[in-house]
């Protein structure tokens, strides 16, 4: 009875000990398999996280990209849109500018005149020998710098007569003038109006004129002229100020040194230049301008 009891203990006990094993060894399966997955999971985790991560910093990259590009755009776009208006808007017309544009006109006058010598065309004193085609040929080269096609070909070119004339009138192209830097210039976009007067001379008496300027081929150019009244109607009535600041302009730095009166409301005003000490006499009148001490004695007693 006692070995019955011993064998059915030891069967009990072996019973229990698989029991036991085949506990354990599911646990341990259990504990690999939460592993496994809590790895998988972690894996999965990072992955995503890595993935968003990389995602995230594609999205900041491709933001910065467009955010610069965009930049990179607009700095082009107003680049452009200056570049353009700086095109289409000319600038405020200087003092200096006013003196170039109506100071050379005489010189301008003369080369055209030499230009009709050299070809010849002044030995027929009955009859205009070039074509128009060819006085345009040789003369719009000459006026272009100074003045609009407009005038070029209206006032110019359509009055070629004018510089066969044996005569000491200005023609049309006026003769060279100074403009008065003391009145308002009236500028319009592409557009300027200002005041200049043609001086006498010793045949002509002098006008005062309003000029017209337009913008054209990136420069001023002289569009036209319109007589306001000449000096032997009335009288300019140059002031000091008036004559020193056009000299001022030319970079001629003078001194009033004298005045002698000519008539009632005339006077001649006599100055000298720092630089080279010459005498300068200019009439209030008319800007008749005489330069030279004898001169200015021989005039001006």
């Amino acid at each position: 009875m006692f070995r019955n009891c011993l064998t059915l203990l030891g069967v009990w006990t072996l019973l229990l000990l698989v029991a036991c094993g085949s506990s354990i060894e599911t646990n341990e399966a259990e504990l690999r398999s939460n592993t496994d997955k809590s790895s998988i999971e972690t894996d999965e985790a990072d992955l995503r996280s890595n993935t968003d991560k990389s995602s995230t910093e594609t999205n900041e990259a491709e933001i910065r990209s467009n955010t610069d590009k965009s930049s990179i755009e607009t700095d082009e776009a107003e680049l452009k849109s200056n570049t353009d208006k700086s095109k289409d808007t000319p600038p405020k017309i200087t003092r200096q500018e006013l003196v170039e544009l109506t100071d050379h006109l005489d010189e301008v006058h003369r080369e055209v005149v030499d230009t009709i010598e050299t070809n010849g065309w002044y030995e027929s004193m009955d009859e205009i020998i070039p074509s128009e085609s060819q006085f345009e040929k040789e003369v719009r080269p000459i006026v272009t710098p100074f003045f609009t096609d407009a005038f070029v070909t209206n006032t110019i070119i359509e009055n070629m007569e004018a510089f066969f004339c044996y005569c000491d009138a200005p023609g049309p192209l006026q003769g060279t003038m100074k403009p008065d830097l003391s009145a308002e210039i009236e500028q319009s976009d592409d557009r300027v109006q200002f005041h200049a007067y043609r001086p006498a001379n010793e045949i002509n008496s002098g006008s005062k004129v309003m000029v017209t300027a337009l913008w054209e081929q990136n420069q001023w150019k002289i569009n036209s002229f319109e007589n306001v009244f000449s000096s032997h109607e009335q009288s300019f009535k140059l002031s000091l100020e008036q004559i020193i600041e056009y000299y001022k302009t030319k970079d001629v730095e003078i001194s009033h040194v004298d005045t002698k009166e000519i008539a009632t409301e005339d006077v001649v005003y006599i100055f000298e230049t720092k630089k080279s000490k010459e005498l300068i006499a200019v009439h209030s009148r008319d800007w008749f301008t005489i330069e030279g001490e004898k001169q200015i004695e021989q005039f001006y007693p």
